[in-house]
């Protein structure tokens, strides 16, 4: 254990490898970052590839959603409900998930936030009834109190 990546991948007690080859057909491109911390996760984890760790890439759907806008050149403060289609934004692209969807936020969803991450996993959690693959969400929420 001499690189940066398994230091960081890597603690004592770590589950040995089962033995298992891991094979990826999407761990191809990966830099040379990715491959480490592929290498790394397939030697000590591999009982639990697929379930806890996996290699995906996605692209971004659309414009880039962001906030405020229409503000940058301003002198003057935004209005206060300047950002309130925000919410509902991120509701649509969470509602629109057929695979998997990685939420990550500073902080958990509250207010109008709350309310529409409700309404997206509720529609999530019907079509689930009908999918054929399961369908997931993954959130990941730091604690800046």
């Amino acid at each position: 254990m001499n690189s940066f990546v398994e230091k960081l991948l890597c603690r004592k007690g770590d589950d040995v490898s089962s033995g298992d080859e891991i094979h990826d057909d999407d761990a191809v491109n990966l830099s040379h970052v990715g491959d480490a911390v592929h290498r790394t996760l397939g030697q000590h984890h591999n009982r639990h590839h697929l379930r806890q760790w996996n290699v995906t890439s996605g692209k971004i759907v659309g414009s880039v959603q962001d906030t405020p806008r229409g503000v940058v050149d301003r002198a003057e403060d935004p209005a206060t409900a300047n950002d309130d289609w925000f919410p509902e934004k991120l509701a649509e692209i969470i509602s629109r998930t057929e695979s998997w969807c990685d939420i990550m936020s500073l902080g958990p969803p509250d207010g109008k936030f709350l309310t529409a991450f409700q309404t997206a996993l509720a529609t999530l959690s019907e079509r689930s009834k009908t999918s054929e693959k399961p369908i997931v969400v993954r959130m990941l929420f730091g604690n800046i109190a």
